[in-house]
């Protein structure tokens, strides 16, 4: 009896080991190891267009969509209809797409036969105005002299508690415009300037009669170049003449 139990071990063994090689299937494994995609610049906002460049090995001139997941145990992709562009001959492709506005969202491309690229997390920065006032040396702070000139300094990539340290990407040449509140949430531009290389812009303007005022930036929506970002409003600026 122990003889045959010794052999009929062996013999499950041998067969457990033999179906294990069959379903590891060196050839999958390979093109998942060999399967790529990057997103750049890695530092971006919601809406900006990212270029996304890879490789779907196996899948040749094939249309690709996107695919998307939570970054959590167990959650599911989901594939986007959209077509966004094909493979070439080899399983390449270069792209340009918009960057999600919600932390933690993986993307992938899949081709039409279902293969996919590998996945990247994205992380996206936050927009974020930071106005200054500048009254005078005498002034108190918030707080300007009827008829005396004051400036407004403009920052859109601040780093503080806001964006938890991680600025947002300068836009060079985006209009931002100074409005002033009319009543309630009702505003009015009274001038306009473009963001330099860093994001940042100074408008000058002159106290009125005395009372209280409100500005506020509006960043200009960017719908050019794949980008698809939205107007954004800075919080007011109370200042009192």
């Amino acid at each position: 009896m122990k003889r045959r139990l010794v052999g009929a071990t062996t013999a499950l063994a041998t067969t457990l080991t033999a179906l294990a090689l069959v379903g590891a299937s060196p050839g999958v494994s390979a093109e998942r190891k060999a399967a790529t995609l990057t997103a750049t610049p890695d530092v971006f906002v919601g809406g900006q267009g990212l270029n996304f460049v890879g490789t779907i090995p196996g899948a040749p001139n094939k249309k690709i969509r996107i695919e998307t997941r939570t970054n959590r145990t167990g959650d599911q992709w989901n594939l986007r209809p959209a077509v966004v562009g094909s493979t070439n001959a080899k399983g390449e492709f270069d792209i340009v797409y918009q960057a999600p506005n919600n932390f933690g969202i993986k993307y992938r491309l899949t081709a039409s036969n279902g293969k996919s690229s590998s996945a990247v997390l994205f992380e996206p920065r936050q927009q974020e105005v930071v106005l200054s006032l500048n009254g005078g040396p005498d002034q108190e702070p918030g707080s300007v002299v009827s008829g005396d000139d004051f400036t407004i300094d403009v920052n859109t990539t601040p780093t503080g508690r806001g964006n938890l340290g991680r600025p947002a990407p300068p836009f060079p040449g985006r209009e931002l415009a100074l409005q002033q509140r009319v009543r309630g949430d009702q505003w009015r531009t009274v001038a306009t300037a473009p963001a330099d290389d860093k994001g940042a812009a100074r408008f000058t303007a002159t106290a009125p009669a005395p009372g209280d005022l409100a500005y506020r930036i509006r960043q200009a929506d960017l719908k050019t170049g794949g980008d698809q970002i939205g107007w954004f409003p800075s919080f007011p600026l109370e200042i009192t003449v």
